[in-house]
């Protein structure tokens, strides 16, 4: 009877700790993904030649891409759904229990890329230090993080 125990304990060990492993790849694919959002968005700005925005809503869970006119908000279409570019990590079943915890690029939630590709802040300003955003997933954090003056984002 106490070997069976034993084998059951080890048993569940294991399985706990590839759980936990599944819980650092789900969280690491989201912020890979949304690194290459970012990447995306600023050589699209370059090869448009105009300004484009990423904003972050940690409120609603979720990201928009997109470009103003008068005034207004021009979503833009995402290249593999096709449908506006919106990533809402509550309706991705990919990364569903991913959260947004959080977005500042000098106090602002919006990351601009001027025509040149320079990042900007939600005001316009050439960001003046490093933007970063949080995901969290269960226990896990990552942070993707953008640089001032070249708009290299990486994840740390």
């Amino acid at each position: 009877m106490i070997m069976v125990i034993t084998i059951l304990s080890i048993l569940l060990i294991l399985a706990v700790n590839r759980f936990s492993f599944y819980y650092g790849v789900k969280l690491e694919l989201a912020g890979k993904k949304l690194v290459a959002d970012i990447r995306y968005v600023q050589a699209l700005a370059i090869a448009e030649h105009r300004e484009l925005y990423i904003e972050f809503i940690p409120s609603l869970n979720k990201y928009e891409v997109y470009r103003k006119d008068l005034g207004s908000k021009i979503y833009y279409v995402h290249p593999y759904t096709k449908k506006d570019f919106i990533v809402d990590f509550s309706l991705d079943s990919e990364f569903k229990g991913v959260s947004l915890n959080s977005a500042s690029f000098d106090g602002t939630n919006i990351l601009r890329f001027s025509s040149l590709g320079e990042p900007k802040n939600g005001n316009g300003n050439p960001l003046l230090e490093e933007g970063v955003v949080v995901l969290n997933y269960k226990d896990n954090e990552v942070k993707v993080v953008v640089y001032p003056k070249t708009g290299f984002c990486k994840l740390e």
